[in-house]
């Protein structure tokens, strides 16, 4: 990186720390958030010419982009959603970097309890039911319901 590049990044850096201490921006790794924003938004290219490198994309982008996969499946598997994730950003080849990235992402959203992998498959995470006001725990088994209200009244 030459001298005028250097100064640059510095002034970035700069006035990423200011509006961060005005709480006017989160920084988180390598990128800087809205405050406001509490979830990743999930940005497609326009066009083939607007194609992020897979290294400025956000891992949240990325673990928002998976869920957004798996919700119109009741599991995928995984190697498909790196591949619908990969389409989904622009990307016509799964490369090392992209998968691994991507793989990144999956791991950041089963990490916060929104995806759950089991036996390569990769879908939603519910932790609790709600019914008529009482919470159900998850479980593998089919239950029903009203007789889990029966014994617990």
């Amino acid at each position: 990186m030459g001298k005028a590049g250097a100064n640059l990044l510095n002034t970035v850096q700069i006035a990423a720390t200011r509006a961060h201490k005005r709480a006017a921006i989160t920084i988180r790794g390598d990128f800087l958030w809205p405050a406001e924003m509490t979830e990743a938004v999930v940005r497609v290219p326009s066009s083939d010419n607007n194609v992020r490198p897979i290294e400025y994309v956000p891992l949240e982008e990325i673990a928002e982009a998976c869920i957004l996969c798996v919700k119109g499946a009741f599991a995928i598997q995984q190697d498909e959603l790196i591949t619908q994730v990969a389409r989904l950003f622009g990307y016509n080849r799964t490369g090392v970097k992209v998968r691994e990235r991507i793989a990144s992402g999956i791991i950041l959203a089963t990490d916060q309890k929104k995806l759950e992998i089991r036996e390569g498959a990769v879908r939603q995470a519910i932790d609790l039911y709600m019914y008529s006001g009482h919470s159900v725990a998850k479980t593998d088994q089919v239950f029903d319901y009203r007789l889990y209200v029966a014994r617990t009244h």
